[in-house]
């Protein structure tokens, strides 16, 4: 089926505030729950994620049309639980009815109405519908390599808006590359984010084959170096826990800086 970017983007605007709505009426708000990501970004894994104390939950938003079909993207679905397993993250969908009147601005919030009031759809076996708060929330876990490589690249987007940069798209998954593309008074640009956990690098050396190298000629380059340390020497790190974070911004680079390739996935700057 095809995916309506439009109306999943709406539908994923509606499923942020039903998530927000739910924690701030249990009484939970910073640090104990805490958005990772609240904008629908392609490619990526997800639509939506959040914290609360020690989970990480991965959401898909699935569109329940008015003649019954499900929109949703079954390559998303398999990535999104490959990557939750290999991260340690719960996986869920979070289902959203489609009301005919979608184009109407009049009726806006009623455009996706919740189909259960036990949102979560947690991909448990079997799938059954749970609270976030259904799973051990006091056991220490160890950040995996995704969450320490999207922490990074957060500190790197902060940097270059609050320095008057515009983020026209970005991905934390790691391996693809650029992970950032932004506007400057000099034109697009890009950034290689490469991050570090404890000083041991997140995912393999960049690599760029020849036809990529191509493609990002003419733009900006930048690298990005971003180390995340637990703040207990010789611990490691834990979510939820304090750490340091060493990031001297921007440096100047060319997509020749980089090893070759036979082949890479590239960030589109439009998305």
């Amino acid at each position: 089926m095809e995916i309506d970017l439009e109306k999943l983007s709406v539908a994923v605007q509606y499923a942020g505030a039903e998530i927000q709505r739910y924690f701030n009426k249990c009484g939970y708000g910073f640090p104990e729950f805490r958005w990772i990501q609240t904008e629908l970004q392609q490619p990526a894994f997800q639509h939506l994620c959040f914290g609360f104390k020690n989970r990480i939950y991965s959401v898909l938003v699935a569109i329940v049309m008015a003649d019954g079909r499900i929109m949703m993207d079954e390559q998303t679905v398999d990535n999104q639980l490959r990557e939750c397993e290999k991260n340690n993250l719960i996986s869920g969908v979070i289902p959203m009815r489609e009301y005919l009147h979608y184009y109407d601005p009049m009726t806006r919030m009623e455009e996706f109405p919740l189909v259960n009031t036990a949102w979560f759809l947690a991909r448990c076996s079997p799938i059954r519908l749970v609270s976030p708060r259904f799973y051990d929330l006091e056991e220490e876990i160890e950040m995996s390599p995704w969450e320490v490589h999207s922490l990074a690249i957060q500190v790197v987007r902060d940097d270059i808006i609050k320095h008057g940069g515009r983020v026209l798209s970005y991905c934390d998954i790691i391996g693809i590359h650029p992970s950032i593309w932004f506007e400057q008074e000099k034109g697009k640009a890009f950034v290689f984010v490469q991050s570090l956990s404890g000083g041991t690098p997140v995912g393999e050396e960049i690599r760029l084959s020849p036809d990529i190298r191509e493609k990002l000629g003419g733009y900006g380059c930048y690298r990005a170096r971003v180390s995340v340390a637990s703040a207990e020497p010789g611990k490691p790190l834990l979510r939820g826990k304090p750490c340091f974070i060493d990031y001297k911004g921007l440096e100047s680079a060319s997509p020749g800086d980089f090893p070759s390739a036979t082949e890479s996935y590239i960030l589109r700057e439009d998305v």
